[in-house]
């Protein structure tokens, strides 16, 4: 079984926030992470190991389009551990 989990966390970078989510992924377990609105501008491997513990994940970032009046959605950063999941492919567009 494979334990999944959506969350709109809104800001990510923000220090409760951050450490509420390492505690939910440590806790949960999960193998295949959605994160919407995480108002990151880059995401690198190492700010991946920093939210979450696994150094056996794989991450794609999907970056919302920049609204100048609102501010940026944040877009959506998927994260997977590798032990359990193989990406087969990826398709990313400007939605």
């Amino acid at each position: 079984m494979v334990r999944f989990l959506s969350w709109n966390v809104k800001v990510i970078n923000n220090h409760d926030r951050s450490v509420l989510l390492k505690n939910v992924l440590r806790d949960w377990n999960c193998d295949l992470v959605c994160l919407q609105q995480t108002k990151l501008e880059d995401v690198e491997a190492s700010d991946i190991c920093s939210i979450w513990e696994n150094h056996q994940v794989g991450f794609a970032v999907v970056k919302a389009i920049a609204d100048t009046v609102i501010g940026s959605a944040g877009g959506i950063l998927v994260l997977w551990k590798k032990t359990t999941l193989h990406l087969v492919s990826l398709l990313v567009v400007n939605f």
